[in-house]
């Protein structure tokens, strides 16, 4: 039953050997997807994420996950999701009405940084970086420990420092690559507490008005990962 609703996600697992080495990161796609309805549609999701994807994106995609990722000490499945996030910006390429979406190759010269992302659009080239946001290292230990959580219904000045260093960073490895395409950054939040993910966009947006960075756009996306 699983296989054939999560095909692509089972096609990933399917990279690997059978038994699993020790340590890699792979969600558990068993009968928790039956048990924990709140697994089911965060993967469902994913998996249409995926489906999105056409055959040579999947093959790119497939190839980042070469070598597989390690299951992170204490933030178990992020370098995973980390790069499953870029099919996400893939599909808002396409829903934006871009053509020619495409994961772009690794620079062969070492140090060189390229976008995650290339398409065209109005006869204009576009590229895209993800970013993502993950959890606080504060929240990863407090959730470790079975602590009480602190809700905190504003971003942090710590969160919004690294946003626009982030921001920044993206903006002038696009420029480097590509001067004269349209640049857009897809940001992908996993917050502390998503109760306020409201909140937190509202400050976003007032963020985006308050500091632009020439020419660059801003997606922000969220959605709590499935640990």
């Amino acid at each position: 039953m699983c296989r054939n609703e999560f095909p692509r996600l089972f096609e990933l697992r399917d990279l690997l050997p059978d038994p699993l080495p020790d340590g890699v990161a792979i969600p558990a796609l068993d009968n928790t997807l039956i048990e924990w309805p709140q697994k089911k549609q965060y993967f469902q999701q994913v998996e249409s994420d995926l489906q999105g994807l056409d055959a040579q994106a999947w093959t790119a995609l497939q190839a980042k996950l070469t070598p597989w990722p390690k299951r992170h000490k204490t933030r178990v499945l992020e370098p995973l999701y980390d790069t499953l996030n870029e099919a996400k910006a893939y599909n808002y390429l396409k829903r934006i009405g871009c053509v020619d979406v495409h994961f772009v190759p690794v620079s062969p010269v070492k140090g060189q940084k390229t976008p995650d992302l290339g398409a065209e659009a109005q006869g204009r080239k576009v590229l895209c970086d993800v970013k993502t946001f993950n959890r606080s290292d504060a929240e990863i230990a407090r959730s470790r420990c079975g602590g009480v959580a602190t809700s905190i219904d504003q971003l942090s000045p710590e969160f919004m420092g690294k946003l626009k260093k982030t921001l920044a960073h993206a903006n002038e490895q696009m420029l480097l690559y590509d001067r004269d395409a349209r640049k857009i950054a897809y940001v992908f939040i996993n917050y502390d507490d998503h109760e306020y993910a409201d909140r937190y966009q509202r400050q976003l947006d007032q963020y985006q008005a308050n500091n632009p960075i020439l020419d660059l756009e801003l997606v922000f996306d969220t959605h709590p990962f499935w640990y």
